[in-house]
C-alpha cells in the first residue's frame, strides 16, 4: 500500500492493532534493484515479488540492506498528545 502525506497512517494503525508487523519499503532501493535485475513491466503484484526477492537477499547484497524498515507502533501518549494538539486549533 502506498500512502502519501500521512494518508496511510489510519490503515497502518489498524494493521498494527491486529498484531501484524508492518514494514515500509525503501522505494529508491527497490528502483535500483529493478534497474540491476530487470523483469516484466511494473505492476503491484510484480513489485511485491521484487520486494520479497530483495528482502531475501538482504544478507548477501549490499543494495538490499535496510530495504524494509519496520513501522513501529505509535505510543499511546503520542496519540493523545496529537489529538490534544489538533483540538487546540493551533496546529502546533
Amino acid at each position: 500500500m502506498e500512502g502519501e502525506s500521512g494518508h496511510g497512517r489510519p490503515l497502518d494503525r489498524m494493521i498494527l492493532e491486529k498484531g501484524y508487523n508492518l514494514y515500509n519499503v525503501n522505494n529508491l532501493k527497490l528502483a535500483r534493484f529493478r534497474e540491476i535485475f530487470p523483469g516484466p513491466a511494473k505492476t503491484d503484484s510484480l513489485d511485491v515479488r521484487k520486494i520479497l526477492e530483495l528482502f531475501h537477499l538482504k544478507d548477501h547484497l549490499p543494495l538490499a540492506k535496510d530495504v524494509l524498515q519496520e513501522v513501529p507502533r505509535i505510543p499511546p501518549v503520542n496519540e493523545r498528545l496529537k489529538r490534544q494538539d489538533l483540538g487546540s486549533g493551533t496546529g502546533r
